[in-house]
């Protein structure tokens, strides 16, 4: 990256960023859900939507009377999507061709709420470990999941950046909080299928990956950064 820029890196999400594992959640997390809270209307799944697994076990419980134990909760929850990330998620369309460009000339990471075995799994498949300066979960840090903003000030801190310099890509209203709320500029990312997520919090909006560059970014970053 150029040295007089002032962003200093780039913090992506994974899921819904990258991946399009969000996209395969719209089924399989609404049955994980109704098997534990029978009356869970399909309708309410775009509040859950960016939580991890502790994170949605907290909201159950404090919104819907869930008394079930965390641990049987997340031994359902990881079974549950361990087929989307081996074998139903695919590569967001454009998001190489951005990496490529970035690569060598950014600093850049991984910043989920999806556990380092997910991590992973998505590495193992589609070779992204070496776009990446550093690829780091909630469980890497044993911080509070996303809309909190320990994960980015964890991850920024781990990368020497001051968050202020930083900019983070998410797709969900949970994600957009979290960076938002660890002093980011953020930008949203439309991918299809999460117009119904509020990203209002987001400082700009990517309609998809297609075409954009680092100097779009940098330019997007210098005009709306605090």
């Amino acid at each position: 990256m150029n040295s007089t820029s002032p962003m200093e890196a780039i913090f992506f999400d994974m899921d819904g960023v990258l991946i399009d594992s969000e996209n395969h959640w719209l089924e399989i997390g609404n049955d994980l859900v109704k098997r534990w809270v029978p009356e869970w209307p399909e309708s309410n799944y775009q509040k859950v939507m960016g939580l991890s697994g502790e994170p949605l076990h907290g909201l159950l419980v404090s919104d819907y009377g869930l008394e079930a134990p965390l641990q049987d909760f997340l031994d359902d929850y990881y079974a549950s999507i361990e087929s989307i990330y081996h074998e139903k998620a695919q590569l967001i369309p454009g998001v190489i061709d951005l990496l490529e460009d970035l690569h060598g000339r950014c600093r850049t990471a991984i910043v989920t709420s999806s556990n380092s075995k997910n991590i992973d799994i998505v590495d193992d498949r589609f070779k992204l470990g070496k776009y990446f300066e550093k690829m780091m979960s909630i469980s890497d840090f044993s911080c509070s999941g996303k809309p909190a903003p320990d994960v980015y000030l964890n991850a920024a801190e781990c990368l020497g950046v001051n968050p202020k310099k930083g900019l983070a890509i998410e797709d969900s209203t949970v994600g957009v909080q979290s960076a938002h709320s660890a002093g980011m500029t953020v930008f949203g990312l439309k991918n299809g299928f999460n117009d119904n997520q509020d990203l209002s919090l987001a400082h700009h909006l990517l309609d998809g990956f297609e075409s954009v560059t680092l100097a779009q970014l940098e330019a997007n970053f210098v005009k709306h950064s605090a």
